[in-house]
This record gives C-alpha cells, sequence and structure tokens, in this order.
C-alpha cells in the first residue's frame, strides 16, 4: 500500500493542474489514502483523502462526466470523518 500511494503522489507532484488526467491521479491517490485510513485507521490519511479529493472535484468542470464521482468519493471520505 505504501509503495501504491507514493507512486500515486509523485505522478500527482509531476502533473499540472491544467493537465486533464490530474482531477484523476487525485481522485486515485485520495482513494488510495482512504483504504489504508480504513485499514490502519491513521487520521492524517483520512484528511490526505479529503484534500485530495476535494482538488479534484475543484479542477474538474461541472459539464465533466466524472465530476459526480470525485464528489461521491468526497462525500464518502467526509462521511468516515464524522
Amino acid at each position: 500500500m505504501e509503495d501504491c500511494i507514493l507512486n500515486l503522489q509523485k505522478a500527482v507532484q509531476l502533473t499540472d493542474d491544467g493537465h486533464p488526467n490530474k482531477a484523476a491521479y487525485l481522485s486515485n491517490l485520495g482513494g488510495s489514502q482512504r483504504v489504508r485510513f480504513d485499514r490502519l485507521g491513521r487520521l492524517t490519511d483520512l484528511e490526505h483523502s479529503i484534500s485530495n479529493l476535494n482538488k479534484a472535484v475543484q479542477l474538474t468542470d461541472d459539464g465533466h462526466p466524472d465530476k459526480a464521482v470525485y464528489l461521491s468519493s468526497l462525500g464518502s471520505s467526509q462521511k468516515a470523518s464524522l
């Protein structure tokens, strides 16, 4: 799991905000951080998940077909923080 997150973080860092795949990379990273939170219970993983999923939502236009998926993932991570 650690290598997965490190590689996703690197992909995000290497991709400009204007790149069409940046939101997907952020979403994948946020999802992986959520999985690690679910397994290990580290609050920082959940906080990072929410932050990265929020960035994915912000980078995605309302008309984009994946925006609803990003919003749903964000909502799920936010729900886990309650």
